[in-house]
């Protein structure tokens, strides 16, 4: 007995082994290491953005999940949401310089368009593979052989559509809970010069396109490469050198479509950085501290460099400095010594109307105050994207409790006019606070409105000595790119320089002894302004490529649907449809 039991146990392993056999799908330990793999995928995907920077990776990083996601009941969903979770986690780790669980919430939130992407690109693979024809065949029967390799066809639509999405899902990023595009696809290749042309096109959801069009098609060669053999050499051809020759007339395109004019006057700016740490309570001794920095470095600028302006970066400063009493005093004595006009970061308040003494705040806003040379503020430009939970609490109506845990005491208005800010007659300056230079839109608003220089100040000393100043860069780099527009960077502890129409940074500001980034310091860079500059195909058209990456998304989601149901409802009918002995006992 014991020996007939030995048999048929060993039978079983023996059937447990066949292929197609799904036992190992219900086993714990392939799903954590499939889901492992996924994550450190993810986090891999990371390197090619600062501070590492390797650019090349993002090429061929994707190959390792597309193999686990579109296998047959790969669970794409949580392959691709640990996938997410491993690349928003390390690429976002800055984040917990302000708050250590930051990064994890963040990716939890945004891990879910990932795995919204590995989910629907396998329904799209699956249903090109299997038509309608074949997919109510049993798919784990080794018995039943279809034939489920893809055309040439096919491959180009799989290929197109997988990068469409990706864009589609970077753009929801853009505005989904307030929006966070940070550290796109496209972003890894900032330093690429001449592949950043293409975005003068589409912005920089092209580049993410072509990134992503490439990691798929040496996805479909590798596992296709029997069917491509197969076919003639011609068809062949298209699928393994049709994304490089698309990329190739792009890059061509964008170079001859749009060339930044040539320069007819400069600006001489002066930028200051002062590297003053930052804290979320301040005490008068360190406010005053924060002033003689600046007002110091500016002193000396002045006096070596005779700029047309000075630049100071988003609120240097923890103070206003046209309210607060010592900010008055200080800024009085400043320009009444260098007598140069000052672009600088502050906080301003609108008083209520109503009140008595006309003293009452009613609101209070991230500006960026020009001053004339005699320390008067004779333009202001009031920040339109906010930060949640940095300068406003979402619901804070509702969630007065969040208010009083995060300390931010009040929170700060958005502005709502794209002001173009009038320097002398030739200048026309776009301001970008903070980490709206992360926001395509934003810079192109500002070029459609006349701008022909753009100013992103920005204080990045919230996240210390990390990557976030160096991430944060590469996006300013694409922003002058896309709109063909200098772009003047004024950061607060690190990364201030000139970024060129073209994406070519020069002037970054250095310790002399060390080269440190971190550090204070001032230097200055003459701006080459086209007055006549026309506007790029990007900066008039704004986010068609996206929109319509968007569109596609919402269409093939819609056909994968429909798929769905059609199969039911065959299946349903299949299963319902009377025998032939049901026929005859109905006649009798």
């Amino acid at each position: 007995m014991s020996n007939f039991n030995q048999k048929i146990h060993i039978s079983a392993d023996a059937r447990s082994k066949r292929p197609g056999n799904l036992v190992r799908e219900v086993l714990w330990w392939p799903k954590l290491l499939r889901g492992g793999i996924a994550f450190l995928n993810g986090a891999l995907l990371s390197t090619a953005f600062a501070p590492l920077d390797w650019a090349w990776i993002a090429w061929f990083i994707f190959l390792p999940i597309l193999f686990l996601t579109l296998r047959p009941n790969s669970r794409s969903w949580w392959l691709g949401y640990a996938f997410g979770l491993g690349h928003f986690m390390t690429t976002f780790a800055w984040l917990s310089e302000v708050f250590v669980l930051a990064p994890i919430g963040v990716a939890a939130v945004y891990a879910v368009l990932p795995a919204f992407w590995f989910y629907l690109f396998s329904l799209i693979n699956h249903n090109l593979r299997w038509s309608e024809d074949t997919d109510l065949l049993p798919k784990n029967d080794t018995a039943v052989v279809v034939d489920t390799s893809l055309s040439i066809a096919k491959m180009v639509i799989a290929i197109l559509i997988g990068g469409f999405l990706w864009c589609g899902m970077e753009w929801c990023r853009s505005w989904l809970f307030t929006g966070f595009p940070w550290n796109q696809l496209g972003i890894s290749q900032w330093q690429c010069e001449w592949l950043l042309s293409f975005s003068r096109v589409t912005g920089i959801y092209g580049i993410s396109f072509f990134v992503m069009i490439f990691n798929l098609t040496i996805y479909y060669i590798l596992t296709e490469r029997a069917q491509l053999l197969k076919t003639r050499k011609r068809s062949g051809v298209i699928i393994i050198l049709g994304p490089a020759a698309t990329m190739i007339f792009a890059v061509v395109l964008g170079q001859n479509l749009y060339r930044p004019g040539e320069s007819d006057t400069v600006l001489k700016v002066a930028v200051v950085q002062g590297d003053i740490p930052q804290i979320r309570e301040w005490s008068p001794h360190q406010l005053e501290h924060a002033l003689s920095v600046y007002t110091s470095l500016t002193r000396k600028a002045v006096a070596n460099l005779s700029p047309d302006l000075v630049i100071w970066p988003e609120t240097a400063v923890p103070a206003s400095l046209i309210y607060d009493k010592s900010c008055i005093s200080e800024m009085q004595r400043l320009f009444a010594e260098i007598k140069t006009p000052l672009l600088a970061g502050s906080i301003d308040y609108r008083f209520n109307n109503n009140s008595i003494d006309h003293t009452e705040v009613s609101r209070s806003f991230n500006s960026a105050l020009l001053f004339n040379a005699a320390g008067e503020v004779v333009d202001r430009y009031d920040k339109i994207h906010l930060v949640p939970f940095g300068e406003f609490v979402p619901f804070e109506k509702y969630l007065p409790w969040l208010v009083k845990w995060i300390g931010m005491g009040r929170s700060l208005t958005a502005g709502r006019e794209f002001t173009v800010l009038q320097f002398k007659e030739k200048f026309r300056i776009g301001v970008n606070i903070c980490y709206e230079d992360i926001f395509p839109e934003i810079s192109s608003r500002f070029v459609r409105n006349g701008a022909n220089i753009l100013v992103c100040i920005t204080n990045d000393a919230w996240f210390g000595e990390s990557s976030a100043s160096r991430q944060h860069l590469a996006h300013a780099v694409v922003r002058a790119v896309e709109n063909g527009r200098p772009v003047v960077r004024s950061g607060n502890n690190s990364d201030s320089c000139l970024i060129d129409a073209n994406g070519k940074v020069t002037g970054l500001i250095r310790a002399p002894n060390t080269g440190d980034p971190f550090t204070a310091g001032y230097r200055g860079y003459a701006v080459p302004v086209s007055t006549h500059s026309c506007l790029t195909f990007y900066s008039r058209v704004g986010n068609w490529f996206a929109v319509l990456s968007f569109v596609l998304t919402i269409v093939t989601g819609i056909w994968c649907f429909y798929r769905y149901l059609d199969r039911k409802r065959r299946l349903y009918r299949l299963i319902t449809k009377p025998s032939a002995g049901d026929l005859e006992t109905d006649e009798c």
